[in-house]
Parts: C-alpha cells; sequence; structure tokens
C-alpha cells in the first residue's frame, strides 16, 4: 500500500465540534475542528522534523480529487480529525502531534471514550504502523507538551498506548472505541487529557506511519454513589478499658479513608484513616460525632454515632493509716489509683477490734467513736461510685488510747494587697474537739492572730495548727497548710465621659471630658484610651488635651483627630484626664441632620498582659441632640454644607 492521503493544503484545519456538555462533560464530533481552540481544545506538531501538515479534517471516501481512507464514526463523511506521516518529513523523522483537550477537574472514576482507527491495508499492501497515546497532566489549564519531538512537557502520565512497539495488525482498521477510566489521582485535580500521534522511522518514506482518525470523543464524570458507613450504631465502651471497633463503608471508590467531621469521640479513643475507632476511655459519658468516609474522587458519606462509656467500681483506697484516741480510731487514706471513671466516690469504713464500728464520708479523714480502748483494732475503707462497690484498703492494726490528732485542709491562695487580711478556712479541728491555736512559721510573709491572716509580703505562707491538751488529751502533734500568696492579677480599669452640652447646633463647638483610672489592685502597663471622634464632628476641628495626671504623667501632652494614646505605666490609683473638642457638621444624609450622635471612649489592657480587667466600667459614651436653628422670622437655617 502506499502512502496517497497528502494534504498539502493547510488552509482548512478544520473544526466543529458538537461539544454538548455541562461544565465538566463534553462530547466532541470533530464536524469542524476551526471550533476545536473556542471550545478549549489545543493543538500543537512538535514533530522533527517538522512536517507539511498538522492534525486535518477527515477526508470523506467520496471526497474528490483524492478520497479519503474511511468515512467517520458518526456524523457527516468527513465528520473526524486526521493526521498522516505528513506531520514530519523524510524516512527518519518522529512525528510527535498533539491534540490536547479542554480542561477539566478530574477525579478517579471519570471515563474518556473514543474512536480510532487506521485505513484497511488491501491485499498484497503494505501496512505502515502508527502509534497513538493518551497522556494526562494534573496542571491546571497548562498546554505544555515540551519541546522537540521525544518531550511530553507537564503531560507525564502515560493512560494508554495503542501500537506502543510500532508492529502491523495491532493499531486497528475499523473504527475502534477505546475506555480510559481515570484512577490514581489522591483528590479531584485540575488537569487536561490529550492525544498525542507518537511514530518514530516515520514520514513520506519511512518505514511507520500512514493515517489515523479520531472521532465522538467524550468524557463522562464520575458520579458520586451513595456512599453508607456502618454499622449503623457502636456497642457502649467501659472506662479504663481497652475498646476497638472497625467501620465499613459502602459505595466508595478504591480504598476509603475516614474521619471524624463533627464532634468528638470520647476522650482517649482515636480513628484511624482505615476506620478503626480504638484506645482506651479516660473519661465517661455520652460523646456524639459524625464519621465520614471519603474515597480519592471526592465522595463521601456520613453517619451520625454515640457511644456511651459506662464507669467501672473504683479500685481500693490507698495509704489507709489508722491512729487511735481515747476510745475512739481516726482513719485517713488518699482516693483510688482508679476512680473507674466517675469521680463521685463515697467511702465506707469499718474497724473491728473489741467491738465493730462502722460509717461513711465523701472525704478522708474519718473519725470513729465507740471503740474499746486496750483492744487492737484494723479499719478497712471501701470506695463506691455509681458502678459499684470496689475492694476494701486496709489499715494499720492501732490500740485506742487519749490522744488527740489535728485535721487541717488546705488552703486557697491569694492575691497580694499590703496589709489585707483573710481568716483561715476551712479551720482545723481537733480530735479531741478542743480548740486549735494558730501561727505562723513564716512571719516575712504573713502573721496569724486568732484565726486571721494579715498579709506581709508576697511568697509561701504557713500556718501551723496546735493542741496543747489537757488533764484529759495528750498534746496534738502540730499539723500545717501551705498556700501562695501572689501578685494581683486584677486591675480594675475606669472611664467617665461627659459632653460640655446634651443639645448643639450645626457649627456649635462640643468638649467631651474623658476620665480614665486604675482601681487596682495591680498595676498596670502599655494601658491603652481610645476614642474615635463620631462622624458629624468636622474631622479637620477635632483635637484632644492631656488636661491632668495623678499618680502617672500624660504619654502625650495633646493631639488631633481620635484619641488614641498608650500610657506605659498606670499604677494602682492612677488617673489621668482629656478633653476632646470637635465642630458640630451636617450628617450625610440630610434626613438626619437633626438626630443624636453618641461618642464611646475606651480604656483596655495590652493583650498578653497577664492582667484581667472586670471590664464593667471600661467605656462611656456620650450622647448629644443636634437641634435645629430657628430664626425670628420662623424660617429654618439651611445647614452650611
Amino acid at each position: 500500500m502506499s502512502k496517497t492521503f497528502l494534504r498539502l493544503a493547510t488552509g482548512a484545519l478544520l473544526a466543529a465540534s458538537s461539544v454538548s456538555a455541562s461544565a465538566q462533560s463534553f462530547t466532541e464530533n470533530f464536524d469542524d475542528i476551526t471550533l476545536l481552540t473556542a471550545n478549549g481544545w489545543f493543538l500543537q506538531n512538535n514533530s522533527a522534523p517538522l512536517g507539511v501538515l498538522s492534525w486535518f479534517q477527515g477526508t470523506a471516501t467520496n471526497a474528490t480529487p483524492t478520497p479519503g481512507p474511511f468515512d467517520a464514526w458518526n456524523g457527516a463523511p468527513n465528520a473526524y480529525i486526521a493526521a498522516n506521516f505528513n506531520s514530519t518529513t523524510g524516512g527518519t523523522g518522529t512525528i510527535s502531534n498533539w491534540l490536547v483537550a479542554p480542561n477539566r477537574t478530574l477525579r478517579n472514576g471519570d471515563v474518556f471514550q473514543f474512536y480510532t482507527r487506521r485505513p484497511t491495508t488491501p491485499a498484497g499492501g503494505t501496512e505502515y504502523p502508527d502509534r497513538l497515546e493518551v497522556r494526562l497532566s494534573t496542571n491546571g489549564a497548562s498546554t505544555n507538551v515540551g519541546t522537540g519531538a521525544a518531550a511530553f512537557g507537564d503531560f507525564s502520565t502515560l493512560m494508554l498506548s495503542i501500537n506502543p512497539s510500532l508492529v502491523t495488525n495491532v493499531y486497528p482498521a475499523v473504527w475502534t472505541q477505546y475506555t480510559i477510566t481515570i484512577s490514581g489521582l489522591p483528590a479531584p485535580t485540575s488537569g487536561r487529557l490529550a492525544f498525542r500521534y507518537f511514530v518514530t522511522g516515520a514520514g513520506p518514506t519511512g518505514n511507520n506511519s500512514d493515517y489515523i482518525g479520531i472521532d465522538n470523543a467524550v468524557y463522562t464524570p464520575y458520579v458520586c454513589p451513595v456512599v453508607t458507613v456502618n454499622p449503623s450504631t457502636l456497642p457502649g465502651a467501659s472506662w479504663g478499658q481497652a475498646y476497638s471497633q472497625s467501620l465499613s463503608q459502602t459505595g466508595a471508590l478504591g480504598s476509603p479513608g475516614y474521619a471524624v467531621t463533627a464532634g468528638a469521640l470520647p476522650p482517649g479513643l482515636t480513628l484511624s484513616a482505615a476506620g478503626t475507632i480504638a484506645g482506651t476511655p479516660t473519661a465517661t459519658g455520652t460523646s456524639n460525632f459524625t464519621v465520614t468516609a471519603f474515597d480519592a474522587s471526592g465522595c463521601s458519606g456520613s453517619r451520625a454515632y454515640s457511644i456511651v462509656v459506662a464507669p467501672v467500681a473504683p479500685s481500693a483506697p490507698q495509704d489507709v493509716v489508722a491512729n487511735a484516741g481515747d476510745a475512739q480510731v481516726d482513719v485517713n487514706w488518699t482516693t483510688p489509683a482508679s476512680d473507674g471513671g466517675d469521680a463521685s466516690i463515697s467511702y465506707g469504713v469499718t474497724c473491728t477490734g473489741g467491738n465493730v464500728v462502722s460509717d461513711t464520708t465523701n472525704a478522708p479523714p474519718i473519725t470513729l467513736g465507740g471503740l474499746v480502748n486496750g483492744s487492737a483494732y484494723t479499719c478497712a475503707v471501701t470506695a463506691t461510685n455509681s458502678a459499684g462497690t470496689g475492694p476494701a484498703g486496709t489499715s494499720n492494726s492501732v490500740t485506742p488510747m487519749g490522744e488527740q490528732t489535728i485535721t487541717f485542709g488546705a488552703q486557697a491562695g491569694h492575691d497580694y494587697f499590703p496589709n489585707a487580711t483573710f481568716p483561715i478556712a476551712p479551720l482545723a479541728s481537733a480530735s479531741s474537739g478542743l480548740d486549735v491555736t494558730y501561727g505562723s512559721s513564716t512571719s516575712g510573709v504573713c502573721t496569724v492572730i486568732g484565726t486571721t491572716v494579715t498579709m506581709v509580703a508576697q511568697g509561701t505562707c504557713t500556718i501551723t495548727a496546735d493542741q496543747p491538751g489537757n488533764g484529759a488529751w495528750n498534746p496534738a502533734p502540730q499539723v500545717s497548710q501551705s498556700l501562695t500568696i501572689g501578685p494581683p492579677t486584677v486591675a480594675d480599669l475606669w472611664t467617665q465621659k461627659t459632653a460640655d452640652r446634651t443639645t448643639a447646633r450645626l457649627g456649635d463647638t462640643v468638649t467631651y471630658t474623658i476620665l480614665v483610672g486604675n482601681d487596682g489592685p495591680a498595676d498596670a502597663i502599655n494601658v491603652r484610651v481610645l476614642d474615635q471622634p463620631p462622624v458629624r464632628l468636622d474631622g479637620t476641628s477635632v483635637a484632644w488635651t492631656c488636661i491632668e495626671a495623678i499618680g502617672t504623667a500624660c504619654p502625650v501632652p495633646s493631639g488631633s483627630g481620635a484619641l488614641d494614646v498608650t500610657m506605659g505605666s498606670f499604677p494602682i490609683g492612677a488617673a489621668m484626664r482629656f478633653e476632646l473638642t470637635g465642630t458640630v457638621i451636617p450628617a450625610a444624609n440630610p434626613a438626619d441632620d437633626y438626630t443624636e450622635f453618641s461618642n464611646t471612649a475606651t480604656i483596655s489592657l495590652p493583650q498578653g498582659s497577664g492582667l484581667t480587667d472586670p471590664g464593667t466600667n471600661s467605656q462611656a459614651t456620650a450622647i448629644v441632640q443636634v437641634v435645629d436653628v430657628i430664626f425670628e422670622d420662623g424660617f429654618e437655617a439651611p445647614p452650611v454644607r
């Protein structure tokens, strides 16, 4: 077979697309390829050496004077696009002729279909092998196909190669449909597909390259099915016990991923990307959350779940210690190593010896009376929560005698304020019922008189509790509690604002007085005062002055426009007075000329100062009503604009 399909006229580079599509899908029947560029296609011949033809309109079998080798698969006889050996010259060239499809958002599952064929080789004729590639670029709308016949630019992914080895009897001699399904993308990606007519040893006198046609190129986006996450419900969990539950799904394309997209798992549990909820719950209660399964095509489905984490019985109370007194025993312990996930624990204490005595409490220690002096006792302490009672912790053996102990609870810390006082709370108690006396072992930080503590300085204040005993009781061992007297953390900033008038006329000057102060107890730095003038004051007339400062200094004596100053030092008791003036002007809308307007001043701590401001009086507003001017003749004065 000779190579007879020479198309030397390039002026009919054709087009005619029947592109019917939404923003994603398209169908290209190549009815008139002169329309391809307008429809987003890109053509480029990178063959070496460059031939006289690129892609051209198909040649019908009834064309004159030179008939084509075959007609289109559908539509008019010439309604296909073709390329041949004239893409290059000579007999050893390399054809690299590109036909790039429109830019689309590609995702896994999208389908690209097209028909292609070569001429039928007659009996006794010679077939000159052709090759067609389909390549993928994920670089958006790029048309970079490289430079030279061997390059492929951004189109580095080979999706399909028809007759890759350039042998005979492989490229179809009848219209044959090829289907490519997009896969392997990590997520929906903007890119392009491209045909590449790629033949080596090509040209009019080469051993390879003849004539190929492409017709009915159809791009069909993947339609997400319903993705269902299973199971429908999840089993409950127990606090502190390992939990594992695997999720599954139906409908996703490929291996899906899983994520919690609303709510939260119980603390201690995590969801793997493969869909396994696992871990050891560290808190009880009901956790509501939503799990979404998603695939690389952007398809997803969700299901709402709840996991109820139930508590378990607590472990035994630890470090149970019994100290005997006169016909009584003081029992102390520390909380169980595990509260079973329910911190609402009550305790039962039973002491057994010369008799059996028991009682319950919500917290240690506990004193049990009615014991027989001279008899040895041991005490058992159990902890109970909503899940039940756990095992007992057992005390040492004790024999009741006339000894007393002091119970002294932890004391709360206080912010330092010179010579401030606070009561001891909670107070200590002696098992004898006798009064406890208090003192301070840190007199440089605090002193104690009665049950009142007086602050001396910042630091650790240690309060001692003693009971010296009497004729019936031995002295009790001294106990103490330490607390921190720390720096103050509150600076109560305040501002007051007044106007020199409640009504004003257009053209009047309004003077505002702004007072600010710090009621402490903390000294503050970098305090900002802001007063943004209202739009009803002429901006060019607005001016402010720092009139007076007490306990600090004016940061700036005066200025124009908005009052916006920062006071580097603003200690407790400091105060400052500003005045801001401006001229009343008409409103932007004349209908609003005679309405009231307000002006607000604020004082604030800098972000990250470490101090807090109660904020109840850190801004103040003054309101002025603009009134109309009436001449003696009863007519209004026109506003000055």
